[in-house]
């Protein structure tokens, strides 16, 4: 319960017009993750708060126009996943800090967030967790058409890839059903 609220309160200070109010919204949303975290125990369910609250503290960075800091969040907390964390966990922190970089129009983070975005997809499979598969392969597509512009062009195998990445979204997209997820592969 905790958990979710305080991840509600994260995407409201990120939608948040007010600075003030938006910065109010987050710390409330820091609080309620860490009291999460500090009552489970090790676990699947423990990372996962963490993942989430690192990933409310970068919406927070991204919020206040501090992409720099959205994106340190991200490299911090991909750097402190040993080997023996779960794929889930690994491929949700590559996704996110990919989107982040996605956020620079850098052709060099860009590109490393591309190389991260194909980590991720490479679980984030349709059937495992199809909206977690349409959300990255959206994400590939939409990395790819920034480098297009940032670089001047793609080659044929990354228009190839683009392409791919789309029909990808596209088609999960249809299997979760008419909303923002089919309206956004359609817009693509």
């Amino acid at each position: 319960y905790q958990g979710n609220l305080a991840w509600t309160l994260a995407r409201l200070g990120a939608r948040e017009a007010d600075s003030e109010r938006a910065t109010a919204l987050f710390d409330e949303s820091e609080g309620l993750f860490q009291a999460c975290i500090d009552v489970l125990s090790d676990g699947p369910h423990r990372a996962n708060a963490i993942q989430n609250r690192e990933t409310a503290r970068s919406m927070g960075a991204r919020r206040h126009g501090d992409s720099a800091g959205a994106i340190q969040i991200g490299r911090r907390r991909l750097a402190t996943l040993g080997d023996d964390v779960h794929p889930e966990v690994l491929a949700k922190a590559q996704h996110n800090l990919a989107d982040d970089l996605l956020t620079t129009q850098n052709e060099a983070a860009v590109r490393e967030g591309l190389d991260l975005a194909r980590k991720a997809l490479r679980y984030r499979i349709p059937g495992r967790n199809s909206r977690q598969h349409w959300e990255t392969a959206m994400l590939v597509g939409e990395l790819l058409l920034c480098l297009a512009r940032e670089s001047g062009g793609l080659r044929i195998a990354e228009r190839d890839e683009a392409r791919e990445a789309f029909r990808s979204a596209a088609s999960t997209a249809q299997d979760l059903g008419s909303g923002t997820e089919l309206h956004r592969a359609a817009l693509n």
